[in-house]
């Protein structure tokens, strides 16, 4: 007989035992207290089940739940996993639509593949005469149950889990459990979430045992009031045993340091059972001598739950780790023990490159440990309840988590972003208002004890029609000690923060410049698609301003890329439209967007995030002298006595003063005014900049002593570095005119202008040629994803055109025996009304001045992508140094976090590695850069003022894909040239980052077609 409770909304849990928070059946208070995972009660069924997997429903075995039924012939699949990373189906990856036509609540039957699933086990003896209970931590999208044939019920929800009583079916010999999993079912309709569509039993399976009566649930209230901890319990006692059979029962709580020792507190509850269910209420106790929690000093303490039957003997231990504090909005102000915060916040998916949604503890711990390093404070679970071992982690580590329901309708259209029918809609029709607050209520249910979860979400992007309205009221009246978040709500009644998306900078201001009465955090923002994350500093100037600002959730922490292997066996990542036959839903690369790849290697943007969420800065006094500061504690408990502070001074990117570490006392929250305790000779035509650095004074559970915390760079004087060469005494170069060249020579140097393009395009040393190509004007960068997004291929095309070609209108040569030599063109652009003048001034020693001025002739061209100029060069100029931001890429409006300095590198290292390709590898504020031989023989580049520059070993065209309908490509498609593409900058424009569909760069990062001059110095370098 068909079942056909997944298209129907008011079905999604049936004989299931409720919700109930996260605990481990110990079987010994050693085990409880060494928070060990291993006891006599417990048995995981992780691991090979029997697999089967059915392209649509009337495909599968419909008999195989029977306990005799035959599957040896059937495969194995590991459990947790997602089918179609283990080849059963195809991935899909979209956004904000569904991958099937939208009409609620009914999916397709001709695709909609079932996995059907079989496990044998045998229960240890010790179990009879127990109750056994089995648990399925999560299951997507829809699943029946049965043991033994016997059905169990049946489940929708698939980020929490579901469980089973198994007592009435168990056998004492071997047991089959078998499962039916629909990959589509109504459910789907609310989990329209940006990631992966994937499938199956994705999180643990496991058995427990417990006595007849035990503790079924508990809640700790554990409160922060008043400088003391204060600490109440609600505990849910059940009795599976004969109703007129009368026990008294009692549950001692215990209050440890982790790790044991002596109880801290002790309390014995009990109560005489007559009825099935009991609540044991212990109102709560002030306790003298503990620490608060809060993520700057995540204190835990353990608490111990015994139940004791009427001989005093303990029939079952539950535990949990808690810790003590108060979250409330005070003031318009969300505060953590009496104190207001700032979040300095990432989205975060469950996500693994090789398993899908699938991620290992050692994942989980490894983001929990950069997230520290890169001074991140705080993760919403985007969009729906993570595994529960990632708030095990918050808890200990200290990160501020926004628990986040597992509900978005985004498909079916999303409050602030389109129009939509709310006939259909399941946020605004009384039969899915179940579902929703099923949703909620099993993760508040779940989640309730973890003193790192200080507010819940309802949802992302999913409309706010009456169930929402009904989800608020139900959470606030079940749990008043967090406040409720919805995005959709806006600033209606059903939130107690505002929490908007993507806001920018303008309407953060207007709203702390209203009459704000809740506080505003971002819950996305930054959108870190590719080569993005610009004018985040910006963003943090305004938090920073306004106390009712308090910060923002980055969109988002790793690139949703699944790992491949190239034609070389090198790795690579698949996005949206790598599987699957044509017509396959996909938005393709829209899931690579975020700070990190997704083996976890940083991309350059972690680390602007990383400078502008840093708890401390150091800043020049305003109207103060040079060497006259400011530091400022940002942390929200924290005094600045864990972290060393040393400094240095650098002289053209040399250190020539340093500071011994020394301490800070400065209270959070606090700042305080610093003088650098030397002078400084300055030299004239020098650079002189002053670095702090704020390290940990002793490693942490994570991070080892000596990281580095904060740092900050100021210039101290205004002078520039400038290493060009004298000329006193030089000879002049003189002067050839060829059939197709100007030919400029000095020693055994050789110049040549082209009389036909106006264009240096040949240079040779003795008998080396060494351009590959013409230093040509260039205004075009391979589009970024933000690019893409705000359409500028196409709005900026004429910049395309006119780097590709020029023609010259003018060449005049001007002599001076005490000046040198002056060439001097004027180029047309092609498709460009402006006049561009070339000015090549040849000085004695071999020197070469390069002069631009650009002046526009009409007042309606677009602006520009960047303001420059292109050159090729042989592959052996390699060896790459320069005087400018560094280490790593950086551009106009996110280089804060890049220092002024002297770096080295390798030109096949300047390339970033971005998933899907794009401009990449540039810097900024240079004053001069090299390019060398192995032997040392290269060329040197000066600025008249700081430029930009990258230089690759591939043209912009490789990294230039055009429209989005063009076949996908990534990283591993390209060849690097045998060759070395350099880009000389006046600007290029900033990357933005505010969204990464139809958001621009801030107008202070953006080239607007203005009269413009740009100058460089050039000089030959001989082999050192």
């Amino acid at each position: 007989m068909e079942r056909r409770d997944w298209e129907n909304p008011e079905v999604f849990r049936v004989g299931q035992e409720p919700p109930v928070a996260t605990a481990f059946p110990y079987s010994s208070l050693t085990e409880l207290l060494a928070n060990s995972e291993v006891s006599d009660w417990y048995l995981s069924l992780n691991g090979p089940w029997k697999f089967h997997w059915s392209p649509r429903p009337a495909d599968r075995p419909i008999d195989f739940f029977r306990h005799d039924f035959d599957d040896q012939h059937w495969a194995e699949i590991p459990v947790p996993a997602n089918w179609e990373m283990q080849g059963y189906g195809i991935p899909i990856y979209v956004n904000a639509r569904y991958p099937f036509p939208a009409d609620p609540p009914r999916v397709p039957h001709d695709d909609n593949p079932v996995g059907s699933y079989r496990r044998h086990f045998t229960p240890p003896d010790s179990w009879r005469d127990r109750e056994v209970f089995v648990e399925f931590g999560a299951v997507k999208s829809a699943a029946y149950f049965w043991l033994n044939g016997q059905p169990l019920g049946y489940h929708q929800g698939s980020k929490t889990p579901a469980r089973f009583r198994l007592t009435p079916f168990l056998v004492p010999e071997e047991n089959t459990l078998a499962v039916e999993v629909y990959r589509w079912s109504d459910g789907s309709y609310l989990e329209c979430q940006d990631f992966w569509r994937l499938s199956g039993m994705e999180r643990d399976v496991w058995l427990w045992s417990s006595p007849p009566t035990f503790l079924r649930d508990f809640e700790v209230r554990a409160d922060w009031t008043a400088g003391q901890a204060q600490l109440g319990l609600n505990l849910e006692l059940h009795s599976l045993v004969d109703k007129e059979l009368t026990t008294t029962h009692q549950v001692r709580a215990d209050l440890w340091e982790l790790g044991g020792g002596a109880p801290l507190w002790t309390r014995t509850l009990d109560h005489r059972l007559a009825e099935d269910d009991y609540r044991l209420v212990l109102a709560p106790e002030s306790i003298a001598g503990l620490a608060p929690w809060s993520a700057e000093s995540p204190q835990l303490y353990q608490l111990s739950l015994q139940l004791l039957d009427q001989a005093g003997q303990v029939i079952e231990l539950k535990s949990c780790r808690l810790g003590f504090r108060r979250v409330e909005i005070i003031d318009a102000q969300l505060r953590i023990n009496g104190k207001a915060i700032t979040l300095r916040g990432v989205n975060r998916h469950d996500h693994d490159d090789r398993t899908g949604h699938v991620v290992s503890r050692a994942s989980m711990r490894a983001d929990v440990r950069l997230m520290k390093a890169y001074n991140i404070n705080a993760v919403r679970s985007s969009h729906y309840p993570n595994d529960p071992y990632w708030y095990q982690l918050c808890d200990e580590y200290g990160l501020y988590v926004i628990d986040e329901a597992n509900i978005e309708a985004h498909g079916m259209g999303a409050t602030f972003q389109q129009a939509f029918d709310k006939t259909l809609h399941p946020a605004y029709r009384p039969e899915w208002r179940a579902a929703h607050l099923d949703r909620v209520q099993r993760m508040v249910e779940r989640d309730k004890n973890h003193p790192s979860i200080i507010i819940w979400s309802l949802g992302n992007e999913a409309g706010n029609g009456a169930n929402f309205y009904a989800a608020y009221e139900w959470l606030k009246h079940r749990d008043p000690s967090r406040p409720v978040q919805y995005e959709q709500a806006g600033e209606a009644a059903n939130t107690d923060i505002v929490c908007p998306m993507y806001a920018r900078i303008e309407r953060l201001e207007a709203y702390a410049q209203g009459e704000a009465q809740r506080p505003l955090i971002l819950c996305e923002y930054a959108h870190a698609m590719g080569n993005s994350v610009g004018n985040l500093e910006d963003y943090w100037r305004v938090i920073r301003r306004y106390p009712v600002l308090q910060g923002g959730f980055i969109w988002d922490w790793l690139d949703q890329g699944l790992a491949a292997k190239g034609p070389r066996g090198e790795t690579y990542w698949k996005y949206g439209g790598d599987f699957g036959p044509e017509g396959t839903p996909s938005d393709f690369h829209f899931c690579i967007n975020g700070l990190l790849l997704p083996n976890r290697e940083p991309h350059p943007a972690v680390w602007e995030v990383k400078k502008c969420y840093q708890p401390v800065r150091l800043e020049p006094q305003v109207g103060g002298d040079p060497g006259q500061f400011v530091i400022y504690n940002d942390y929200d408990f924290l005094d600045l006595s864990h972290l060393r502070f040393s400094w240095d001074i650098w002289e053209d990117g040399h250190p020539i003063a340093k500071a011994v570490e020394e301490s800070l006392s400065l209270p959070p929250g606090e700042h305080l005014e610093w003088t650098l305790p030397v002078g400084i000779n300055a030299l004239p035509g020098r650079h002189y900049t002053f670095q702090a650095y704020f390290r940990l004074r002793e490693a942490t559970a994570l991070l080892t002593a000596g990281h580095e915390v904060a740092r900050a760079q100021v210039v101290l004087t205004p002078n520039r570095s400038t290493p060009v060469e004298e000329q006193v005494g030089k000879t002049l170069p003189h002067l050839e005119t060829a059939a197709t060249h100007l030919i400029v020579r000095w020693k055994d140097q050789e110049w040549g202008i082209n009389r036909q393009t106006g264009l240096w395009d040949h240079f040779r040393v003795g008998e080396n040629l060494v351009l590959e190509a013409a230093l040509r004007p260039y205004f075009w960068r391979a589009p970024t994803d933000n690019d893409l997004g705000n359409l500028m291929p196409g709005r900026l095309a004429a910049w395309k055109a006119a780097s590709e070609g020029s023609k010259l209108v003018d060449l005049v040569v001007e002599t001076n025996d005490s000046a040198g030599l002056v060439i001097r063109t004027t180029l047309a652009l092609t498709g460009i009304a402006a006049s561009y003048h070339l000015r090549y001034h040849f000085h004695a020693g071999g020197r070469l001045s390069l002069a631009v001025h650009f002046q526009p002739e009409a007042v309606d061209l677009p602006e520009l992508p960047r303001f420059g100029l292109a050159w090729e060069l042989p592959a052996h100029f390699d060896q790459l140094s320069w005087y400018g931001r560094g280490p790593h890429e950086n551009y106009a409006d996110r280089n804060t976090s890049a220092f002024i300095g002297r770096y080295q590198s390798r030109v096949a290292e300047q390339y970033h590695y971005y998933i899907r390709p794009q401009e990449t590898g540039y810097k900024t504020g240079v004053q001069w850069l090299e390019l060398r031989d192995t032997r040392g023989r290269g060329m040197r580049w000066v600025g008249e003022e700081p430029f930009g520059f990258s230089a690759l070993h591939y043209l912009p065209e490789d990294l230039d894909l055009g429209p989005l309908d063009r076949p996908l490509k990534h990283t591993t498609d390209l060849e690097p040239r045998d060759l070395v593409h350099l880009h000389l900058d006046q600007a290029q424009t900033g990357l933005g980052g505010d969204d990464s569909w139809g958001a621009l760069a801030h107008d202070a990062y953006r080239i607007f077609p203005t009269e413009r001059y740009f100058t460089l110095h050039w000089q030959w370098l001989t082999e050192v």
